[in-house]
């Protein structure tokens, strides 16, 4: 079993979809493979539309889970099943259990609303006690200048 990281990424804004797409800029940039998780179909059609346009100048492959699943970046709506190698980046929350396949894991903790910030706050608990994972508390900017 490999040592997963878990990374709870502070939102301070409601803008979670754009925090996604950095991140995966910069993992695609360390040729990290990423699955971003998402339970609602629409959130995954939002997070795909703004990878095709939110920066001009770059591109970054991508698909729906069982479309092209050799892309470096992949989006699903059902639960993965299949084991991760690089990144999972939840866009809603996972079940824990399912970190162990992935290096690493990035959860938000959505301070712009006071029940979702319950939830990611009970969420960072969970894994903390867990002991399972090494879990780390940072803001985006923070995250965004680790090194891969």
């Amino acid at each position: 079993m490999q040592n997963t990281e878990v990374f709870f990424i502070e939102l301070a804004v409601s803008n979670k979809v754009k925090y996604v797409c950095d991140i995966v800029e910069i993992l695609y940039s360390t040729r990290i493979h990423v699955d971003i998780y998402c339970t609602q179909k629409k959130d995954t059609i939002l997070v795909d539309q703004l990878l095709w346009s939110w920066k001009q100048d770059s591109f970054i492959p991508h698909a729906q889970a069982g479309e092209a699943d050799a892309e470096p970046v992949i989006l699903h709506s059902e639960e993965i099943t299949e084991n991760g190698n690089g990144a999972l980046i939840l866009f809603d929350p996972l079940d824990p259990e399912k970190f162990s396949d992935f290096k690493f894991v990035v959860d938000f903790a959505e301070l712009y609303d006071k029940e979702r910030l319950l939830a990611s706050r009970k969420r960072f608990k969970e894994i903390r006690d867990g002991g399972q994972y090494k879990i780390e508390f940072l803001k985006l900017g923070a995250f965004l200048q680790k090194q891969f």
